[in-house]
């Protein structure tokens, strides 16, 4: 009944609370690297080029050009095409970027609307009665009531047996580990 997101956002905060060092989320959605804070110890895993990349601060603003505390604001902007939300008429990604460069939040930028340059001003200006609903869509909820313990959450390696009896049983035995000398008959 929740969006995965929400989840996802709930359980690093909460794993958060529960003493984990490190929450590393493993998603492609820009939606998330709202979480982002490394003092906090969040990251995002993503692909990039068939490439693993770890996201922390400098990642956000290297892909995005917002700081991880921006990227609500960003995405208010240009909006989420992934979750059908509009973004502002005539503001892209390099314009979203500018205009948080120049105004930080989406507060300064409403207050300010008047200063703002080129097919931005309008843009805003069409943008005001919706922009509110457009932050609380693009926002990742983190206090959903989920029954899950975060700490039945942690990564544990089976044991080669497990993993040859597995792949076995699901029909790729040779991805399964090869045994030690010492294991075979």
């Amino acid at each position: 009944g929740a969006e995965a997101d929400d989840v996802l956002a709930t359980l690093a905060t909460r794993a958060l609370k529960d003493g984990f060092d490190r929450v590393i989320i493993a998603s492609p959605d820009k939606d998330l690297l709202q979480l982002v804070d490394e003092v906090a110890g969040v990251y995002v895993l993503t692909q990039k080029d068939n490439n693993h990349l770890l996201i922390g601060a400098k990642g956000v603003v290297n892909r995005l050009g917002v700081q991880p505390e921006q990227v609500v604001d960003y995405l208010t902007l240009v909006g989420d095409s992934s979750d059908n939300v509009p973004g502002v008429d005539g503001v892209g990604e390099k314009g979203a970027a500018g205009i948080l460069t120049a105004h930080t939040f989406m507060d300064d930028v409403v207050e300010n609307v008047d200063r703002l340059r080129g097919a931005h001003k309008p843009g805003v200006e069409n943008a005001l009665s919706r922009l509110a609903l457009t932050r609380a869509l693009v926002t990742v909820v983190k206090d959903l009531d989920l029954a899950i313990d975060t700490n039945t959450l942690t990564i544990k390696t089976p044991g080669d047996e497990e993993q040859r009896r597995y792949f076995r049983e699901i029909g790729m035995p040779t991805l399964a580990p090869v045994p030690d000398i010492d294991e075979m008959d």
